[in-house]
């Protein structure tokens, strides 16, 4: 169980089985909400809570709390007027892996940029970059074939594979939305470099933006088939 409450802003439970589900207005704070809880994992992972986390209090606050939670792991972040925010973390036995996939995904594998001050981009560059390189991982799930075209690497760089054309290979930068972000997600799992399903999280932000109706349900196949894996879907 996840426990949120921003003053003023925030404020909620998530149980964190299978897919989850965040719907709301725009402004509502749903990729908030995702970081938030991405810090949390990262400051129990790594044992120091991260600067995102003080910049969010800062930018959210004049003046209250913010109180995240994840099982037995808890965070606050209190601000008064004029002063910073002050962080403390409890102590927790419980550690999480969690993968933070922006809504800026498919620029950030197009151009291999993303803000590096924030940690809530940490994992998924991880992901980009042992793509460029060609690593294989340890938790390979296999996927059939939904798209026609596949994301590879050659040289250090990001290239998109063609299926029917013969196999003819362009760079990923001009490569359609759907074949970057579909694509990227099917070669992450194939080539199994996500972290131990049974302890982490997955955060998805608006992953179906400029996709076709029809690849957005097969994108559903793919969270669908990771939650049964025992991957955390949010």
């Amino acid at each position: 169980m996840s426990k949120v409450k921003v003053s003023g802003l925030i404020e909620g439970e998530i149980e964190l089985q299978g897919i989850t589900v965040l719907m709301g207005s725009p402004m509502a704070g749903k990729t908030t909400l995702l970081r938030l809880i991405y810090d949390l994992a990262y400051a129990r992972k790594n044992n120091v809570i991260p600067q995102e986390l003080y910049y969010i209090a800062k930018e959210l606050l004049e003046k209250g709390k913010i109180e995240i939670a994840l099982d037995d792991l808890k965070i606050e972040c209190s601000k008064e007027e004029d002063e910073n925010s002050v962080c403390s973390m409890s102590n927790s036995f419980i550690t999480y892996n969690a993968v933070f996939f922006p809504s800026e995904m498919e620029y950030i594998i197009k151009y291999n940029y993303a803000p590096t001050y924030f940690e809530s981009y940490n994992e998924f560059m991880n992901l980009v970059n042992k793509l460029r390189a060609g690593t294989v991982g340890y938790y390979k799930i296999p996927v059939p074939d939904l798209i026609e075209t596949e994301i590879a690497s050659e040289n250090g760089r990001l290239i998109e594979k063609i299926k029917k054309d013969d196999g003819k290979l362009i760079d990923v930068s001009i490569s359609s939305s759907t074949a970057v972000k579909l694509g990227f997600i099917v070669k992450v799992m194939k080539d199994g470099l996500l972290p131990d399903p049974k302890t982490t999280i997955l955060l998805f932000d608006n992953p179906q933006a400029n996709m076709h109706t029809e690849y957005q349900i097969k994108l559903a196949y793919i969270l669908n088939k990771l939650a049964e894996i025992g991957y955390k879907i949010l």
